[in-house]
């Protein structure tokens, strides 16, 4: 017999909370990096620097595609919450609900990768500039 491990319903969605700020955070800076591809795009017709501006416009635009899915499974949870939450507010302190594991490492994973494309995106610029 399998037993799920349970987490504090307060401190889930908290980290609910943190989680929605930081994907906003990167879809800000998505919008930032594709403006400044914009202007590379502009002012640069070399071969080797256009198949670069394509990686980045295929890179930004799944990197937008997967943010989108990991906020809507975030926003799913915060939802199943509030419905727990209907059903006695009062005890919302000391509620639980299922382990996040998967959402939590897709959110780490979600991290890492962005982070990633954004370092390389900068050394990209250095070299353009």
């Amino acid at each position: 017999m399998t037993t799920q491990t349970k987490e504090n319903l307060k401190l889930v969605h908290f980290e609910h909370r943190e989680w929605l700020v930081r994907l906003n955070f990167f879809k800000s800076e998505l919008e930032i990096f594709e403006k400044m591809l914009g202007e590379v795009a502009v002012k640069n017709n070399a071969t080797d620097i256009r198949s670069k501006i394509e990686h980045f416009q295929n890179q930004f635009l799944l990197q937008r595609h997967r943010l989108l899915e990991v906020k809507r499974d975030v926003n799913k949870s915060e939802s199943a919450i509030a419905n727990q939450l209907m059903d006695n507010m009062a005890a919302w302190d000391r509620q639980t609900v299922k382990q996040e594991g998967d959402l939590r490492s897709a959110i780490n994973t979600f991290d890492y990768l962005f982070t990633e494309l954004k370092k390389e995106f900068k050394l990209f610029l250095e070299k353009v500039y």
